[in-house]
């Protein structure tokens, strides 16, 4: 089982700045004299999501019943942010 997703939606800050670089560091800051974040609707990157389901079960004669389960799954991809929509990767 498993899924795929290509090309999330996501937003992008166009103005964003170097770390510790303040207001001079940001793009538009040094062109237009904009501080304000600039977002921008891209796609982002991929997720990824499989798994592995697995069942073994034997009925006895007598009326017992043993069963043994397994389920694996595994993701990768990036999440978004809820509060500023900043990608992390996971």
């Amino acid at each position: 089982m498993g899924t795929r997703s290509v090309g999330q939606v996501g937003t992008l800050d166009r103005n964003a700045g170097s770390p510790g670089g303040g207001q001079p560091r940001q793009p538009f800051f040094g062109l237009y004299g904009r501080t304000a974040p600039t977002s921008q609707i891209v796609g982002l990157g991929n997720d990824k999501y499989d798994a592995l389901q697995s069942k073994l079960g034997r009925r006895f004669a007598s009326g017992y019943q043993v069963a043994f389960a397994y389920t694996f799954s595994k993701t990768l991809g990036i999440a978004g942010d809820q509060n500023n929509g900043s990608p992390l990767i996971n």
